[in-house]
């Protein structure tokens, strides 16, 4: 999969369409993987925010906390381990979108 871009990819698929130019600057720190990773992961996190009534965050926070490796699979994270891409990284037990408050 080639590296998905902010513009065409990620900020028209996230669900909250709130201070873009922060979003943006937060998608540019990140590395290549990690633009993968969150893009993946994003699908994920949305379903996982409107099964437990929760707000989204913006993406900026989503972003630079690195929300999205709660989201990254098990299967995902093996596979990018037999490839040599990166440490494994496993979701929580639990729902990292149980809290009902809006970061920013």
């Amino acid at each position: 999969m080639s590296t998905p871009t902010f513009e065409d990819d990620f900020w028209p698929a996230y669900p909250v369409q709130k201070d873009r130019l922060r979003a943006e600057r937060a998608w540019k720190r990140l590395t290549a993987k990690q633009r993968r990773q969150a893009f993946e992961a994003l699908p994920a996190y949305i379903a996982d925010c409107q099964r437990t009534g929760t707000y989204f965050q913006y993406a900026q926070g989503w972003l630079n906390g690195h929300r999205f490796m709660d989201y990254i699979t098990k299967e995902s994270a093996a596979t990018q381990n037999s490839a040599g891409t990166g440490d494994p990284q496993f979701p929580r037990e639990e729902s990292p979108c149980t809290e009902q408050m809006l970061f920013f």
